[in-house]
């Protein structure tokens, strides 16, 4: 098996992606911790949301099942994608990344005719449900602007 060769990127705002010619800016609070060149890693300093961008096929849709065991997540849909506007559309998620029991919501980001970005901003569960979808609307906006 090849192993992943992770770059760290302590604290870094933004994300770059020489591939597709993607300069992005995280929202206010959010760092970028490790990125492969597919896929970046981050969070909040500050609430603790887990940010997740990969790159995929724009040929994918969004998987129901998102990861089994793929860096110590396991993702599912909670229900039905819902289309948010002609590039955006979005899910809602819950699972495990490590030990932690999350929900969050994933949205797939239509960036060109060949690539497309699928961003992920989840919390650890809890009785409410906080600004996971907005913070992911919001950097799949600032993608395709």
């Amino acid at each position: 098996m090849k192993s992943l060769n992770v770059k760290n990127k302590l604290g870094s705002t933004h994300l770059m992606d020489p591939k597709t010619d993607l300069f992005l800016t995280v929202p206010q609070g959010f760092r970028l911790y490790a990125a492969t060149g597919r896929f970046w890693i981050g969070g909040h300093q500050d609430s603790g949301e887990y940010l997740h961008i990969e790159r995929i096929s724009s040929r994918d849709n969004i998987p129901t099942i998102l990861a089994e065991g793929d860096l110590d997540m396991y993702l599912a849909t909670k229900n039905h994608a819902e289309k948010l506007s002609d590039k955006l559309s979005g899910v809602w998620v819950s699972g495990t990344i490590g030990r932690n029991d999350i929900m969050g919501y994933l949205i797939k980001v239509e960036y060109s005719k060949t690539d497309s970005y699928l961003v992920l901003v989840a919390r650890v569960k809890s009785d409410t449900i906080g600004s996971e979808k907005s913070l992911a609307i919001e950097i799949g906006q600032a993608m395709i602007k």
